[in-house]
């Protein structure tokens, strides 16, 4: 994975520098995550604009501040926001090289990696645990946001046809949301995107 040269910096709110913390949190912009970044960046500048040229009672300013909070959840679910007071902060769009010549102290936000998805072996062992079957077969598998998606055999009588299935991986219960033949799917990220934001939404 290249090093991201975008950052979301904290600029006021619950975790700016010397609110919360003397540290003003910093959050990597991934490239396949520019698009819902910049949705969550207009969002916030219209609620801002609403909430300070209109009542704040008035139905544009409601309408504008539901847009901001969905774009959150948004954030969210692409695990780029961790907790609520991520909610609870202004955001700023900066380089790498200006994180340099802040005059208050910041601290980069470094993304847990998930070890159930690190290789095939981790991946199948942890399917293992949350079906209560053995998987013989594991052909490809791709995490976006909270979501596993993968193609075996081992759900499938008759195995000349491999499927691929999505997961929700925040679950103790081994359910399959959704499923498609392997040879008609398209394992594209900006593909699973949206098949990962209609299952949010729903």
């Amino acid at each position: 994975m290249t090093k991201p040269e975008n950052y979301l910096l904290a600029i006021g709110g619950d975790c700016s520098a010397g609110a919360m913390s003397e540290h003003a949190e910093v959050l990597p912009v991934e490239e396949h995550n520019y698009e819902l970044v910049a949705d969550f960046l207009r969002a916030q500048n219209e609620w801002t604009i609403a909430s300070h040229f209109n009542p704040i009672e008035s139905k544009h300013a409601y309408d504008k501040l539901q847009d901001f909070w969905k774009a959150c959840s948004k954030l969210k679910n692409a695990n780029i926001f961790q907790h609520k007071w991520h909610s609870r902060t202004e955001w700023r769009l900066v380089y790498e090289d200006e994180l340099s010549n802040l005059d208050k102290p910041h601290k980069i936000y470094e993304k847990e990696l998930d070890e159930r998805y690190i290789s095939k072996s981790s991946t199948r062992h942890w399917l293992c645990e949350l079906f209560g079957i053995e998987f013989n077969s594991l052909h490809k598998f791709k995490v976006v946001d909270n979501w596993l998606f993968f193609n075996s055999d081992d759900f499938e009588e008759d195995e000349s046809e491999t499927m691929v299935y999505m997961v929700y991986t925040d679950t103790i219960i081994g359910e399959l949301y959704m499923e498609w033949k392997e040879k008609d799917f398209d394992w594209n990220f900006d593909k699973l995107r949206l098949i990962t934001d209609k299952a949010n939404a729903s």
